[in-house]
């Protein structure tokens, strides 16, 4: 969903991502981190209602803007859990089979 020039309807499939995002961080405890996500998916709600009218007015879009920064956050947390998760396994003996999975 990273193209730029999807129509604004078809924003409904970011909910899966969000969805899986939030469920994500849920498992790992983050829940400062599910807090922003949730905030972060209302404002694309809202983003969206709003983006066309102000497209017309001022010539940006807002929804990519919004969709650049959903994105960013998702790879952030992606990469920190994955740091996270190594170290865990790096530093727990009983995961030794599982480290050559992630590290």
């Amino acid at each position: 969903m990273l193209n730029v020039y999807a129509p604004i309807y078809d924003s409904i499939s970011l909910i899966i991502g969000i969805a899986l995002t939030i469920g994500a961080l849920q498992e790992l405890h983050w829940e400062f981190s599910v807090e922003w996500v949730v905030i972060l998916g209302a404002v694309t709600f809202f983003v969206s209602v709003f983006t066309t009218g102000y497209a017309k007015v001022h010539g940006v879009q807002l929804m990519t803007i919004d969709l650049v920064l959903l994105g960013v956050v998702q790879m952030v947390l992606l990469r920190s859990a994955t740091r996270v998760l190594r170290g865990e396994l790096l530093m727990d003996p009983a995961n030794r089979s599982e480290i050559c999975l992630y590290a």
